[in-house]
C-alpha cells in the first residue's frame, strides 16, 4: 500500500546548502551516464531522470514552504542561495546538447509509438522545455540565457520579500477604538492582541489582507478608509517606503524575460510563454480578454451607476473615491440582499466548514480522511490522511491562520509527488494547503467569511488534482504538467459548490443558535453571486490586459512605463479608474514572483472551463457520485498526462462551451 513519509520540518541551515550540493551533484553524474545510452529507451533514459527530478523537489520542497511561511533572515539567506543552484543546476540539464540529441532519438524511433500516451507526452514536453532552456543555442549564448535565469531568481525572490515586509512594517496604533467604529469585533480582538505582543497600549492595525479588507469594508470614518487604503495600495513603492520599494525588481524581471525570449527568437516573453498552454498565441488571449470585457462591460455600468445612486441616497459623498467602494458596496449589499461578509461571518465556523468541505468531497469522489498528530512549523498545522476504497491514498499539511513572517493569501503546494520507488513501493503524495485566515479569539472558535469559505474550496482544488492523481510520473503527475491556463480549473470549479442551498446547510452552524444558514439568506447568497458582477470581471480583465500586454512590450527604460501601460489598460477597459497615487503592480506577486507571468488570463479562461464542468452536475445532480466519479478519473486523476482539452472532452462528452460561465457571472440569462 505504501507509507506517507512525514518530515518534521526543522531545517539544519548550517549543511542544507552542502546537501544541496551533494544532491546536484549526483544528478550531474546521472545526466553524464544517461548521455552514453547507445539507445536511449524509455526505461534507461526517462525513468531514471524522472525519478532523480522527483527526489530533488521533494528534497527542496520543505525549504521552499518554510521560506513562505516561517519566513526569517537566516532562511532567506539560505533558501536564495539554494534557489541559484537549483535553477542554475535546471538550466544545465536543459542545456545538455546530448541529453537533448538522446530524448530526440528515443521520440523519433520505434519504440516510440510503443509507449502509452502518458510517456510520449513527458519526452514530448521535455524536448519543448530543451528548447526553451536554450539547447540549441551557441556556448556563449547559453551561459548568458543562464545569466538571466540566475539573475531573475534574485530579482523575483526580491519582489516578494519586499512585498512581505512592506506588510510586516506598516501598522496603525491608537488608544481610541471609536476610530473604527463599524469595524466587526473579530479584527478588533485580534488588533487588541497585536498591541499586547508588541508591547503597546490599545490596538494594533496592520495591512494584511484579512484586516485591510474589513476596515475599508466596515469602518464608518472616510479618514480611516483612506488611511489604511492608501497603506495597502502604495505598498512595497516608494510613496510608502523606499527601502521596500518593488520598482527596480518590476524592471529586472521585465527585462531579463524579454532578454530571454528575445535570445530564443520569440518576438516577446508572451510568446515564450505560451508555447506549451491551452491559448497557445498571444492574439488568442487578447481576443479572449476583449471579447469579454464586450460582453461585462454593459452590467459593470450598470453595477456602478447603481452604487454612485446608491451613496447618494444614504448620504455619502457627491463623488465616490476609492476608500468608499468596498464600504458602500457592503452597505448596498446589506440592503438590496439582506446581509454583509460579516453578517454572515457567525454562520460559518471554520470547523463546521471544514467539517462540510471534506464531507462534500468524500461523497463526490469516494474518500475520507483521517487526522493525524504531527509535529510541524506551527502548532496549529493539522495533517489528514486520505483515503479510498483501495486503502490509503495521500496526505495533506493544513495551515490556514495569518501570522507574522507568513506570506500573505492562499495558496497550495506539492511537498512530495505519487512515484513507485526502487524496492517497488508506492509513495503517497502529500500536498501543502495554505490560507491566511483570522485566528480564533482565545477560547472560541474561528470564523470566516463566504468569501473565505470560496477561498478554502478553492485551494482543496488544487490539493485534490494532486493528492488522486493516479499518474506516476513526476513531470506530468499530480499538478504537474498541467498548461498554466487549465490549472486553475478543479480549484475554480470547487467554488461553485459553495452557493448550492443542500452544500450551505452542511457548512453553517451560527455561532448562538446553532442553527444552519436560513433559506431566505442562502437565496440571498445564491443572489449576491451576480452582485457587482460585471466590476468585478472587468477588474480581473484588467489585470489580465495589464500582465499580457505588459510581456508583449520588450524591454523597458524606466518603470514609469509600467504605471502608463496600466494607465491605458484602464482606459480601454476599466469603469472605476483608480487614483493617481495607486501602486497596485508593486504588489502584483502573481505576474513578478509569481507562476502567472503572461498568464494571469489564466484565472478567466480556466474559470470557463470549470463552470462549464459544473453545468454537468446541475444537469445530472448536485452530489452524483456517478459524475463525481467521472470528474476525478478524468481532470483529478490525469493531471498533465494527456491533453488538457482532450481530458475536458473526456468529462464533459463534448469540447467547452461560454455559456455557463456567462450564465453563473449574471452576463447572460
Amino acid at each position: 500500500m505504501g507509507q506517507l513519509i512525514l518530515a518534521d520540518f526543522e531545517l539544519d541551515l548550517s549543511t542544507l546548502l552542502a546537501r544541496l550540493d551533494a544532491k546536484l551533484d549526483e544528478g550531474l553524474a546521472l545526466v553524464r551516464y544517461l548521455r552514453t545510452q547507445a539507445q536511449p529507451t524509455f526505461a534507461n533514459l526517462i525513468l531514471p531522470l524522472s525519478n532523480f527530478n522527483a527526489e530533488l523537489s521533494e528534497f527542496w520542497s520543505p525549504v521552499a514552504h518554510l521560506n513562505n511561511v516561517a519566513d526569517n533572515e537566516d532562511l532567506r539567506v539560505v533558501y536564495e542561495q539554494g534557489a541559484l543552484k537549483l535553477r542554475n543546476f535546471s538550466v544545465t540539464v536543459g542545456q545538455d546538447q546530448a541529453l537533448y540529441q538522446a530524448y530526440l532519438t528515443l521520440q523519433q524511433g520505434a519504440e516510440f509509438a510503443q509507449l502509452s500516451v502518458t510517456q510520449q507526452k513527458l519526452i514530448n514536453d521535455a524536448i519543448i522545455d530543451f528548447q526553451r532552456s536554450g539547447v540549441g543555442l551557441s556556448a556563449s549564448a547559453r551561459e548568458i540565457f543562464k545569466r538571466y535565469e540566475q539573475e531573475l531568481v534574485l530579482a523575483t525572490t526580491k519582489f516578494e520579500h519586499n512585498l512581505i515586509d512592506a506588510v510586516k512594517a506598516w501598522h496603525y496604533d491608537t488608544l481610541k477604538l471609536e476610530e473604527f467604529s463599524g469595524v466587526p469585533e473579530t479584527v478588533l480582538v485580534q488588533a487588541k492582541k497585536k498591541a499586547k505582543q508588541a508591547g503597546v497600549a490599545g490596538y494594533r492595525f496592520g495591512i494584511d489582507a484579512p484586516t485591510y479588507l474589513t476596515v475599508v469594508g466596515y469602518a464608518e470614518q472616510a479618514s480611516m478608509r483612506e488611511l489604511f487604503y492608501r497603506a495597502y495600495v502604495t505598498r512595497a513603492s516608494s510613496l510608502a517606503n523606499e527601502q521596500f520599494d518593488n520598482s527596480q525588481s518590476m524592471l529586472d524581471i521585465v527585462n531579463l524575460r524579454a532578454r530571454q525570449a528575445t535570445l530564443l527568437g520569440y518576438p516577446h516573453y508572451a510568446d515564450y510563454a505560451l508555447v506549451k498552454r491551452m491559448a497557445k498565441r498571444p492574439q488568442v488571449v487578447l481576443e479572449f480578454l476583449y471579447d469579454l470585457a464586450q460582453r461585462a462591460r454593459p452590467k459593470a455600468l450598470e453595477d456602478w451607476q447603481e452604487l454612485q445612486e446608491f451613496a447618494q441616497q444614504v448620504g455619502g459623498p457627491s463623488s465616490l473615491q476609492a476608500w468608499d467602494i468596498a464600504y458602500f458596496s457592503e452597505r448596498l449589499k446589506q440592503q438590496k440582499l439582506g446581509f454583509t461578509e460579516e453578517a454572515l461571518r457567525p454562520y460559518f465556523p471554520l470547523a463546521q466548514v471544514w467539517q462540510g468541505l471534506l464531507a462534500l468531497v468524500s461523497t463526490l469522489f469516494g474518500i475520507h480522511f483521517k487526522e493525524r498528530p504531527i509535529k510541524a512549523w506551527d502548532p496549529q498545522v493539522q495533517f489528514l490522511e486520505v483515503y479510498d476504497a483501495a486503502g490509503l491514498v495521500g496526505g495533506i499539511y493544513v495551515d490556514l491562520y495569518a501570522r507574522d513572517h507568513k506570506r500573505a493569501g492562499a495558496w497550495m503546494d506539492e511537498c512530495k509527488a505519487l512515484r513507485v520507488l526502487q524496492d517497488g513501493q508506492v509513495q503517497r503524495p502529500l500536498a501543502f494547503l495554505n490560507a491566511n485566515f483570522l485566528p480564533p479569539r482565545e477560547g472560541e472558535p474561528a470564523y470566516l467569511t463566504h468569501d473565505e469559505v470560496l477561498t478554502l474550496f478553492h485551494e482543496l482544488g488544487h490539493v485534490l488534482q494532486h493528492v488522486l492523481t493516479k499518474i506516476s510520473l513526476h513531470e506530468v503527475g499530480g499538478i504537474q504538467g498541467i498548461p498554466w491556463d487549465a490549472v486553475e480549473l478543479p480549484s475554480q470549479f470547487m467554488e461553485n459548490f459553495c452557493y448550492e442551498p443542500e452544500i450551505l446547510k452542511k457548512l453553517t452552524r451560527h455561532q448562538e443558535t446553532g442553527q444552519p444558514l436560513e433559506d431566505h439568506l442562502i437565496q440571498a447568497l445564491r443572489a449576491s453571486r451576480t452582485f457587482q458582477s460585471g466590476l468585478m470581471m472587468l477588474r480581473q480583465i484588467e489585470f489580465a490586459l495589464f500582465d499580457m500586454q505588459l510581456y508583449l512590450q520588450g524591454m523597458l527604460t524606466d518603470v514609469a512605463q509600467i504605471q502608463a501601460l496600466l494607465d491605458r489598460v484602464r482606459q480601454e477597459v476599466a469603469v472605476i479608474i483608480p487614483p493617481e497615487f495607486n501602486r497596485f503592480q508593486y504588489g502584483f506577486s502573481h505576474i513578478f514572483s509569481g507562476g502567472y507571468a503572461a498568464g494571469y488570463y489564466s484565472y478567466k479562461w480556466a474559470e470557463l472551463l470549470s463552470s462549464d464542468a459544473f453545468s454537468r452536475f446541475e444537469e445530472e445532480g448536485i452530489l452524483n457520485p456517478r459524475v463525481g466519479e467521472d470528474f476525478r478519473n478524468t481532470i483529478l486523476a490525469q493531471g498533465g498526462s494527456r491533453d488538457a482539452a482532450d481530458i475536458f472532452v473526456d468529462f464533459r462528452g463534448r469540447a467547452p462551451k461560454i455559456d455557463a460561465l456567462l450564465k453563473h457571472s449574471g452576463i447572460a440569462p
